[in-house]
């Protein structure tokens, strides 16, 4: 399976960790930015703002007022890239310290547990609760068990400061 499925950013390390869909990637730029000339970042950017088609309301924007909002999306999706690469090394971690029950293995009891959890930047685990339960109480807690002992390393630099949550599924199979 993929990467652990990155949520928006929380607000405060002890606001609820009730998180239930994923964040959508940002709209794909306009075709006319994708055909910007290639060179220094700084050029390209401006390029493509140069090169945006008019949308409504845009008379009054200046080109500066374009520029800026497609480094905004630019970096939007380099910090959704950043937050993507993090959930994947955590989902990667968690994996590795997931230890099978033994008595679940040997009745041939196999699931899936959504763990929520919340991680500061500094990659400290601030919470974890079981979202959606595999149906065995004996796999729900190796999942929180994995999780809590998982090494999870800090978040990239340009992220910020705060907590993120994530929505990781944790599956067991025989």
């Amino acid at each position: 399976p993929g990467p652990a499925a990155p949520v928006a950013p929380a607000p405060a390390a002890d606001a609820p960790a009730t998180v239930a869909a994923t964040v959508a990637a940002p709209p794909p730029p306009p075709a006319a930015a994708a055909k910007a000339p290639a060179g220094p970042p700084a050029k390209a950017k401006a390029a493509a703002a140069a090169a945006l088609p008019a949308s409504p309301g845009a008379e009054g924007r200046s080109a500066k007022a374009l520029r800026a909002g497609l480094a905004e999306r630019v970096s939007d999706l380099e910090r959704q890239s950043m937050l993507g690469k993090w959930g994947a090394t955590i989902r990667s971690r968690v994996a590795r310290a997931r230890q099978y029950p033994a008595a679940e293995r040997a009745a041939g009891v196999t699931g899936t547990v959504v763990v929520t959890m919340r991680i500061a930047t500094s990659g400290r685990l601030v919470s974890a609760a079981v979202a959606r339960s595999s149906g065995s109480a004996a796999l729900d807690a190796a999942a929180l068990a994995a999780v809590r002992q998982a090494a999870i390393p800090a978040a990239p630099k340009g992220l910020g400061q705060g907590t993120f949550a994530f929505n990781l599924p944790v599956a067991f199979v025989r």
